[in-house]
């Protein structure tokens, strides 16, 4: 909850079909803004609508076959690994692991994309209106368009590849931390080679024979 709030989320709510008085609990005890207790399955979907009246953009997290419809009205709609396939077929995006551990991750890229886009577009109108503008007031011919137009283009298009750059940055972290993890557990050699069976049966091998010998 603090990371979300920490990215600008200012407002959570629980849509819960509980009683009162757990739901206000765990509204509580998670710092929540709101609760809808006791509310029905088919009704989810009239307290989303109801959210979005009052102005908001709403994001439901939903796992079962009567969030589907909240899941389809919803702005965003997030499911879990294991949830309902009707859940997960509705959702915008579905998460591969049985919590929602990545929701804080998932704010990001989506404010990087947004941000990513919006210096696209002025990388691309920037340099054309600088340009229109030259023709007016500089002489600006054909060739010049031209040029300003392709660089304008390509310097979009390298902005729109950050975010690839990024992602194999954070997959080569990935891997590296995987690494480390079998290397402790003895899975991998030191230069990076899997262990064979044929390893694991020749140390439990050298480890017997001197006790054999000692016999």
């Amino acid at each position: 909850m603090r990371g979300l709030r920490e990215r600008g989320i200012n407002h959570i709510a629980i849509i819960s079909g509980d009683h009162e008085a757990p739901t206000r609990r765990l509204a509580e005890e998670l710092g929540m803004d709101r609760y809808f207790a006791q509310v029905l399955p088919a009704d989810k979907a009239d307290y989303v609508e109801k959210l979005q009246r009052e102005g908001r953009k709403v994001c439901f997290v939903g796992d079962g076959i009567n969030d589907a419809i909240a899941l389809k009205k919803a702005n965003v709609s997030i499911s879990l690994r294991g949830a309902t396939s009707i859940a997960t077929d509705t959702a915008h995006v579905v998460f591969m692991e049985q919590s929602l551990g990545k929701l804080c991750e998932l704010r990001d890229i989506a404010r990087d994309l947004e941000r990513n886009v919006r210096n696209s577009w002025v990388m691309i109108l920037g340099p054309n209106l600088a340009c229109i503008a030259g023709v007016f007031t500089l002489g600006f011919g054909i060739g010049a368009s031209v040029l300003t137009n392709n660089v304008a283009a390509l310097a979009a298009l390298a902005n729109g590849l950050l975010p690839m750059r990024r992602v194999a940055e954070l997959e080569a972290e990935r891997r590296h931390l995987l690494e480390m993890e079998l290397r402790q557990s003895g899975f991998l050699h030191e230069d990076g080679s899997p262990v064979r069976p044929m390893d694991i049966n020749a140390e439990l091998v050298l480890g017997v024979a001197p006790a054999l010998a000692a016999d």
